[in-house]
């Protein structure tokens, strides 16, 4: 088989395992509407919602660190065409734990109710699952 083939299937899998971990939430209970006012990398921004600015990590995934060059800026540039795509509109939903230890409140990002970002991210090869 292709070499690109074998490279593609942890990242499909990845997808399908975390979208039916994900099958509750697609209920779109709860979910705030925030606008995207900066993208520090590829899995972390700064939001503004409820009245406030948060800085947030994104749930079950892990992009590189800007550091880790190229990839990292790769990450973030995904990111920044994904927030442009979106008007800088999103659905924010939270989880069970709500900070890291840094501070940043732990989101889920949705597009427009319907598309999961955290999940585009993996598709296309920016984040891996945690």
């Amino acid at each position: 088989m292709n070499k690109k083939i074998y490279m593609l299937l942890p990242a499909v899998l990845a997808v399908l395992v975390f979208s039916l971990s994900q099958e509750a939430s697609l209920a779109k209970e709860g979910l705030h509407q925030a606008s995207v006012h900066q993208v520090n990398d590829g899995d972390t921004i700064t939001l503004r919602f409820e009245g406030r600015k948060y800085r947030a990590r994104l749930i079950g995934i892990d992009a590189p660190e800007m550091k880790q060059r190229p990839w990292g800026r790769r990450a973030k540039e995904h990111l920044l065409q994904i927030m442009r795509r979106t008007n800088w509109t999103v659905y924010v939903e939270t989880d069970v734990e709500r900070q890291d230890k840094y501070g940043r409140i732990f989101v889920y990002l949705w597009k427009q109710k319907h598309a999961l970002l955290n999940e585009l991210l993996i598709a296309y090869g920016s984040a891996v699952v945690i």
